[in-house]
């Protein structure tokens, strides 16, 4: 998902010289803002297939690292799909329940998976201290509205509505 992690996501994946970031969203809106911060495409898999959006990725190979954020069941169960033999998956999104994996097919296409949860403090900071001067206006873009603190319910219902990315509240 293109939610604000996973936009930053971007930002951090174009820092670091990946080639080719696809996006991921239902949400038209954190599509835009994907490819604003360097997706190179920002895909619906409400629209379009999860086998189309493969052959979208790595010249039909399939992604060499994918990250979910969601813990969304669709998306998870879409990696043997999405991803390519051998593929990096880092799962970042809990599920909120017990899903269906078909983990068969995840053995068989050879997956290295990481779980990132927690952080490694010192090592977490060091890198984000480097990081952060070469990125810090691209995350400034995130903030897709601007409200007094009054308006506190008006802002939490932009972001449950997906009409927002982040709000900033000024008092």
């Amino acid at each position: 998902m293109a939610a604000a992690i996973g936009l930053m996501a971007i930002v951090v994946a174009r820092e670091f010289g990946a080639q080719e970031i696809v996006a991921l969203d239902v949400n038209p809106g954190r599509l835009k803002f994907a490819e604003k911060l360097g997706a190179t495409k920002a895909l619906n898999p409400g629209v379009t297939s999860y086998a189309d959006i493969a052959r979208e990725i790595n010249q039909g190979e399939g992604a060499d690292v994918m990250l979910e954020y969601s813990g969304a069941a669709q998306s998870l169960q879409a990696a043997p799909q999405i991803a390519r033999n051998g593929a990096s998956l880092r799962l970042v999104g809990v599920p909120g329940a017990d899903i269906s994996l078909g983990l068969e097919s995840w053995v068989l296409k050879g997956f290295r998976i990481e779980c990132i949860h927690g952080r490694k403090l010192h090592e977490t900071w060091v890198l984000s201290h480097k990081l952060l001067p070469r990125v810090v206006s691209d995350l400034s873009t995130l903030v897709s509205h601007e409200l007094p603190l009054q308006d506190g319910p008006k802002g939490f219902e932009l972001i449950e509505s997906g009409k927002a990315v982040e709000v900033v509240f000024r008092p």
